[in-house]
């Protein structure tokens, strides 16, 4: 990714809506701008093309028990080629195990994907919990080095772009946390 430095800018550079949802506990959504996501682009037989977005843990968040995480976002997919055609294209969203530059190979941890099928079209939207990955995150802060999202581990039938003109101007995707009251309550549901 880029420095820690920078790194940490990005919650500053992002946008920070709080939400009180009642008694019950808390959310907070962190909107992340264009500027926060870089998009790179390889050999088919590699990694096809893929993003990779920072997601700093709001202060919010952080000492508190998380319930849930989930990484909204809208693409547009297509198909590489007409052999492709009739089959549904897979996007994966894994945490990265190294800070990525956009040069060589990055690296990421298979373990705990997000997972979805996505139908060809465009304005599709991807509602993904990433709940084990955040939490992975809080317990250990030094391994957040943001997410990778493309066709990664499966099959490379599809192409994604990402939106960034449906969630607000220049926001390219939202990650809400939500977190659990004092006595313990599950909030999300």
């Amino acid at each position: 990714m880029r420095d820690k430095s920078v790194f940490l800018g990005f919650l500053s550079a992002g946008l920070l809506l709080a939400f009180q949802t009642g008694a019950q506990g808390k959310n907070v959504t962190v909107g992340l701008a264009s500027r926060d996501v870089a998009s790179y682009s390889t050999a088919q037989d590699q990694l096809g093309t893929f993003h990779v977005m920072a997601i700093a843990i709001p202060e919010d968040v952080v000492g508190k028990r998380l319930d849930t995480a989930t990484l909204e976002l809208y693409v547009d997919v297509s198909l590489n080629d007409e052999a492709s055609e009739g089959s549904t294209p897979v996007i994966e969203v894994l945490p990265l195990t190294n800070a990525f530059a956009g040069d060589g190979k990055p690296t990421f941890a298979p373990t705990s994907p997000a997972v979805r099928n996505v139908v060809p079209g465009e304005r599709r939207k991807l509602l993904l919990d990433i709940t084990d990955i955040v939490k992975g995150w809080i317990a250990n802060p030094g391994t957040n080095h943001g997410l990778i999202i493309g066709s990664l581990t499966g099959n490379k039938e599809g192409e994604f772009s990402l939106r960034n003109d449906v969630l607000g101007a220049g926001v390219v995707a939202k990650v809400t946390f939500f977190y659990q009251n004092r006595s313990g309550g599950r909030v999300s549901h």
